[in-house]
């Protein structure tokens, strides 16, 4: 398997590029007036797998954004230009003969690797724990480009069981919501009648058939036109028994697929009386909320999961506002909001399901997450969670 990486580009007129693996390695570079897009991808692809790809730029250029559309991997920017200083004291430490455009991609990876750090010595400390060293690769591209719970990827990566299947569905974004169930079922129930019905009539068929034998078998020392007509119309029923037979059979794919959903489902609803369901938004958008509110059904004392509280719009937060809602996101929220609503920084990965409109979480994680600038007592959390189970219970 190749190595995992990060990606620094510079594009222009001398376009260059940067290989870094993720223990901070150099792993090769090139610079050239010739180096094209399709040439980069593939002297790149042929040495790592992009995980991340960086500039030194605030605003993406273009060429990064084709670069990272194509390998499917995430673009790390800074807030603003990276300052020559700062890129001259992030290349001191490297030994490596670089041209100025190679060391400005190597800048723009080493703002990469220090931004996601962290996430690295987390994911590192889970595999020495569980002694996972043969999965290390598989686990890395997993738990960096997956918003999964580091036991569900252990499981997917050690176990061989209907659950790791179904959970390898999740994984793979085939999420259903509690609506997308109720569609499901009703469809499977329709199309169980349309599978009984279709078995009656290939047996009414099939008794038409028996019985067309029967006078084909009579008639076969009549004349041969005669003889013709029956053969053309068991010929004709043959056709139609084995096209339904047919349609049976996909009726019967379909059916499967289907139960494979509903049981993933029923995993989903099935944890939610064991955790903390959480509602997910994205932003804080009149779009995002008016696409999800009636989904959601946000009421008063909610646990709110905002992905990217910075984009916002005033008419929702004034609608959410003094409910007793408790904002959740990855990102500390802006000062619009950590002023009127109880917030707490909360990291997807701790998340233990989820759907496309919830989450589901432990409360000793929530608790532990607690913005301690706006709620400074247990107490305060242990309420708020008893009045939303109660809340749950009256509807």
């Amino acid at each position: 398997m190749k190595p995992l990486a990060i990606i620094g580009l510079d594009p222009g007129t001398t376009s260059a590029y940067i290989i870094l693996d993720l223990e901070g390695k150099i792993i090769s570079a090139n610079s050239g007036k010739e180096l094209t897009l399709a040439k980069m991808l593939a002297e790149i692809t042929q040495l790592c797998q992009p995980i991340f790809v960086s500039t030194d730029k605030a605003k993406i250029p273009s060429f990064v954004e084709h670069f990272a559309r194509k390998v499917g991997a995430e673009i790390i920017s800074p807030e603003s230009d990276l300052k020559r200083e700062d890129k001259r004291n992030s290349c001191e430490p490297f030994n490596e003969k670089l041209d100025a455009h190679q060391q400005d991609c190597l800048a723009a990876a080493v703002f990469a690797y220090r931004r996601n750090f962290p996430r690295f010595m987390k994911i590192i400390r889970y595999i020495d724990q569980h002694k996972l060293y043969h999965k290390k690769e598989e686990f890395m591209k997993l738990a960096l480009t997956k918003d999964v719970n580091f036991t569900i990827i252990k499981d997917l990566l050690t176990k061989r069981t209907t659950e790791t299947k179904i959970i390898n569905e999740v994984v793979s974004e085939r999420k259903i919501t509690k609506t997308d169930f109720e569609r499901l079922y009703t469809k499977l129930t329709t199309l169980q009648k349309e599978k009984q019905h279709l078995e009656n009539r290939i047996h009414y068929l099939n008794q038409q058939l028996s019985s067309i034998r029967k006078k084909n078998l009579f008639l076969h020392t009549k004349s041969t036109r005669v003889d013709q007509t029956i053969n053309t119309l068991f010929q004709f029923k043959e056709k139609r028994l084995n096209l339904q037979q047919k349609e049976i059979q996909e009726q019967q794919n379909v059916i499967a697929s289907l139960h494979e959903d509903v049981s993933s489902l029923n995993n989903f609803i099935g944890k939610t009386t064991q955790f903390q369901l959480v509602k997910r938004l994205q932003t804080f958008s009149q779009h995002e909320f008016a696409r999800k509110k009636d989904f959601l059904h946000i009421v008063d004392n909610d646990l709110l999961f905002v992905q990217n509280p910075a984009i916002y719009s005033e008419q929702v937060i004034t609608m959410l506002e003094g409910r007793g809602i408790v904002i959740m996101s990855p990102l500390p929220s802006p000062a619009v909001i950590s002023k009127r609503f109880q917030t707490l920084i909360f990291p997807a990965a701790l998340f233990v399901g989820e759907s496309e409109h919830f989450s589901l979480a432990e409360r000793k994680d929530i608790a532990k997450n607690i913005n301690a600038k706006h709620i400074n007592s247990a107490d305060y959390m242990e309420k708020i969670i008893i009045d939303y189970q109660k809340k749950r219970e009256v509807i």
